[in-house]
């Protein structure tokens, strides 16, 4: 998610600025994706929100969302996920 989300940040600003002058992510003057890299991607991010078990047998991302007094996925995270899958659909 990391990564697209960084990806999606360039394609909108034309940089990588997180808030902190001195960040090495200031000094990025270029970040690009082969298409074989979006669809790789789109998998991942597609996994994830069907909550494809990974190597370790489970989504240690989804269920950092899942709120502990009902084991619900937060909404707004959803969205989120829902929102970066359907830019690198249209992107690829």
């Amino acid at each position: 998610m990391a990564l697209a989300e960084l990806y999606f940040r360039w394609k909108d600003e034309g940089r990588l600025d997180l808030g902190h002058r001195d960040s090495p992510w200031n000094q990025v003057t270029d970040f690009t994706a082969s298409k074989k890299a979006l669809a790789c991607l789109l998998r991942q991010l597609t996994d994830i929100k069907n909550q494809v078990p990974d190597e370790d047998g489970i989504r240690e991302s989804v269920e950092l969302w899942k709120k502990e007094d009902s084991g619900e996925i937060d909404p707004a995270w959803w969205e989120h996920l829902n929102r970066l899958i359907e830019r690198l659909i249209s992107e690829w």
